[in-house]
């Protein structure tokens, strides 16, 4: 027996409830899913841009986990769609280091928060 987390961040303002139910019945239609011990749903975290929901199920065999990830993906994707509910994609905001310097010498105002900034040599 193995378990498998399918981890799902949905914009937010959508119905977190009704995202749980369509997860639950995605693994429901599932036939490597482990019915006599039923998905564990959570909504685990307010994440950065996103409400962070997993699905934990249960599968009879190591056999069938990638076959199974890729379905279930597929079918609360599909899922969603239907019903309206985004997926929230990670936003991250990169600016040249010199940007500010070239605002601040054409007299403009800043309207970022520079600890919030990401440069690209930050990840060098």
């Amino acid at each position: 027996m193995i378990r498998i987390v399918i981890p799902v961040g949905i914009a937010y303002g959508s119905d977190v409830e009704k995202a749980l139910q369509l997860m639950a019945e995605a693994a429901a239609e599932n036939e490597y899913v482990l019915k006599e011990l039923g998905p564990i749903l959570t909504f685990d975290s307010f994440g950065d841009n996103a409400l962070i929901l997993n699905l934990r199920c249960y599968l009879g065999s190591l056999d069938y986990r990638w076959e199974t990830k890729t379905a279930l993906h597929k079918a609360i994707n599909q899922k969603f769609n239907a019903a309206g509910i985004v997926i929230q994609l990670n936003r991250r905001l990169l600016i040249p280091r010199d940007y500010f310097a070239t605002v601040k010498s054409m007299g403009g105002t800043l309207l970022l928060d520079h600890s919030a900034v990401l440069f690209p040599s930050d990840f060098q």
